[in-house]
């Protein structure tokens, strides 16, 4: 499989032949609990990617299985496929679910109600999908974006054309996509600013829809809000620069810090904020209606701050063991598998390593490194190894801005 040019936000490289060697973790989650959503959690720690929906939630596993649980009046539970060949999840709030196979095919179910169930391609060759309150969207390996279902707010046509996408994202009545400059383009309802006060600037990595708001990551590690504001979803944003994964919830927001650690903001009436985890050790985050997700793991979480040509980009891996070794790996050839020393990466020859790290007391390595301007539109894959316990990070593919 070849990978495209998509930023791998999730921080996965969720490969056929190299899922195996990608950390695994278990699930937590908190909020409502109005449909066991909390309560019935599942147990384990073969988790690789999690997601939430409207009083439900998904989960993918280390076999390429699925498994769903809580509300389920559409089926978005008892529907969920079978079946060990699925690579990644879908995010968004809705009641539908939308996965993508190893071979870049499509399912969904789930509520049908627009069609954003039925209207899914039958083709393979999808990189990414997000869902919409009653919309879906697939983006192609070529970075071409597929809309379907519900086009009330033109969700659907007025979805921009063309390739070069990196990323797409359904709210509740707007869609955002981030192009090939690293930009934001919106389109749908724009009664809450959504549209109006979608940034101008360039430089994000990263982007989350809520119901009337929006999200966004900058490769330097600062969050960007906008939209709907009842709740402080936007004006509680949080400042600093060491953030690395944002996710949206119905009306609050989720973002990871390069630390492993969780913060979240805005609507609060179900514990989907203050219940946040204090702790440390997350790799992924997932907002739901009115509840959230984390993947927590005891693997090293890496992390890349600012990877922008002809600037400084600082390296973090947090969760190594306290005063160990931690090395970096890189390649500019593609994403492995290779069979190496230290297990099997998702690297392709020839793999340069940074000088080695040594963890603080509390697991903490970092370090900067200056990204040659020559490098700037090609993409990166690079992992961590924790040589004290014999652990690999999970990997990253990022595109140098």
């Amino acid at each position: 499989m070849q990978t495209s040019r998509l930023s791998v936000f999730l921080g996965f490289l969720l490969l056929p032949g190299i899922s195996a060697a990608q950390p695994q973790g278990s699930i937590q989650v908190w909020g409502d609990d109005s449909y066991g959503v909390v309560s019935q959690t599942p147990t384990g720690s073969d988790f690789l990617e999690i997601a939430g929906g409207a009083g439900h939630s998904l989960a993918l596993k280390l076999d390429g299985s699925l498994i769903s649980w809580g509300r389920d009046n559409y089926n978005q539970v008892s529907h969920t496929p079978a079946g060990f060949h699925f690579r990644a999840l879908a995010a968004g709030v809705a009641l539908h679910s939308l996965v993508l196979k190893d071979d870049g095919g499509l399912e969904a179910w789930g509520l049908d109600a627009s069609g954003q169930v039925s209207g899914a391609p039958g083709f393979p060759g999808f990189v990414q999908a997000s869902r919409g309150r009653f919309t879906s969207y697939a983006l192609k390996a070529d970075g071409v974006i597929v809309p379907w279902g519900d086009d009330f707010y033109n969700t659907i046509s007025n979805t921009p054309t063309g390739p070069g996408f990196l990323q797409v994202a359904g709210g509740g009545s707007h869609s955002l996509a981030l192009n090939g400059n690293h930009a934001i383009v919106s389109w749908g309802d724009n009664f809450f600013g959504q549209i109006s006060g979608t940034p101008t600037a360039r430089g994000f990595i990263q982007i989350a829809a809520g119901r009337d708001h929006s999200l966004a990551l900058r490769a330097d590690g600062a969050l960007v809000a906008w939209g709907r504001d009842h709740y402080g979803q936007v004006s509680q944003t949080p400042t600093g620069t060491d953030f690395v994964q944002v996710s949206a919830g119905e009306d609050h927001c989720l973002a990871l810090r390069s630390d492993g650690t969780l913060i979240s903001w805005g609507r609060d009436t179900h514990g989907q904020v203050s219940s946040t985890p204090g702790s440390t050790g997350f790799i992924q985050i997932a907002g739901g209606e009115f509840h959230s997700l984390a993947l927590a793991s005891t693997a090293p979480f890496y992390s890349i701050l600012n990877l922008v040509g002809g600037q400084s980009a600082t390296l973090s891996v947090a969760g190594a063991t306290p005063s160990g070794t931690v090395l970096i790996g890189y390649s500019l050839t593609g994403a492995g598998p290779t069979n190496t020393p230290y297990g099997m990466v998702a690297m392709s020859p020839p793999i340069s390593q940074l000088p080695s790290l040594t963890a603080d007391g509390h697991g903490f390595a970092t370090t900067s490194a200056t990204i040659p301007t020559a490098v700037s539109g090609l993409t990166i894959y690079t992992q961590a190894y924790d040589a004290s316990s014999g652990q690999l990070s999970q990997a990253l593919a990022r595109i140098v801005l």
